[in-house]
């Protein structure tokens, strides 16, 4: 396998691990004696493991503008919604605001994946920069060591990729 598949291997493994808190198993992070970084789902007995915090990104609201609360208000809703004969046509303010919401909430979504990534960026420099010896699962589900030019590409894209395209 080539060096550019093993690094788009892992930094998908990595982002994975990102964009899945939710259903995944809880990852844990420990150096070993000789100071090599390891990654499991299961700390080893006796080693001072820590667990990777995944932070799940926040749950976005339906309607990014919620009418007040009338007894119209329904009635309102559903007249919107249903392809009835008596159906009133939206003035063209009501259709701008929709579609003013709609590139807001687009937008919106956009910004949390980017943050996503952002997130996921700042996690793979924190684990590969300050460990010389980064120990990653291989396909096969056996474990190989990075090696410098792997890990240094790692940081690189790490550093470009968050200088691009994240805040702070």
């Amino acid at each position: 396998m080539k060096a550019h598949q093993v690094s788009a291997l892992l930094v998908t493994a990595l982002l994975a691990l990102a964009a899945g808190p939710a259903f995944a198993e809880p990852i844990y992070r420990w150096v070993d004696d000789s100071g090599t970084v390891h990654f499991g789902t299961e700390a080893p007995p006796g080693v001072n493991a820590v667990l990777v915090e995944m932070k799940a990104a926040p749950a976005a609201s339906a309607d990014p503008y919620p009418r007040p609360a009338t007894a119209e208000a329904p009635a309102a809703d559903a007249k919107d919604q249903s392809a009835g004969d008596n159906e009133k046509p939206l003035s063209p303010a009501e259709k701008s605001r929709q579609e003013r919401a709609a590139r807001q909430a687009k937008a919106a979504e956009e910004r949390k994946q980017v943050e996503a990534k952002c997130e996921a960026m700042r996690q793979q420099l924190a684990w590969t920069e300050p460990h010389p010896r980064v120990i990653v699962s291989t396909p096969d589900g056996g474990t190989r060591r990075l090696s410098d030019d792997e890990r240094m590409k790692m940081v690189n894209e790490a550093k470009t990729y968050i200088a691009e395209n994240c805040q702070d």
